[in-house]
């Protein structure tokens, strides 16, 4: 089983396989029986459409200057463009998606996981403890 950074998502959500993306496209002769339309797209009968908020919170990370960011220090630092260095403090310690809000690579998604320092320009994604659980 798949332990890496993205584990927690992959438990709150689905891969899509070919053979799931030709069901949920339609049959061959262009039947969509299997799948019902919700704004925004076309959403497999079996899925349940939830709002952002019920899922998952989405905050942008801390305020750091470049003075405090090295080469050296313990903690990694990621700001909007993925690893920016390290640093001596962290603001997390888990298992995260980070989206860059600003910067060459915006909206980049990025899978991190341990005691990290997330910058302004990074939006960390954390899920609810009971959805990773199951509970």
């Amino acid at each position: 089983m798949d332990d890496g950074p993205f584990a927690d998502l992959d438990k709150v959500t689905r891969r899509t396989s070919p053979a799931r993306l030709k069901e949920i496209k339609g049959d061959a002769d262009g039947s969509e029986a299997r799948v019902q339309a919700d704004r925004g797209g076309v959403i497999p009968e079996d899925w349940e459409a939830a709002k952002l908020a019920s899922v998952c919170s989405m905050k942008s990370g801390e305020g750091i200057t470049s003075a405090s960011i090295d080469q050296f220090s313990e903690y990694p630092c990621y700001g909007g463009d993925g690893l920016r260095g390290f640093t001596t403090r962290f603001t997390h310690d888990g298992r995260y998606a980070l989206i860059g809000r600003q910067g060459a690579l915006c909206g980049n998604v990025l899978g991190v996981e341990g005691k990290l320092f997330a910058s302004e320009h990074a939006i960390v994604v954390t899920l609810p403890l009971e959805l990773i659980s199951g509970g």
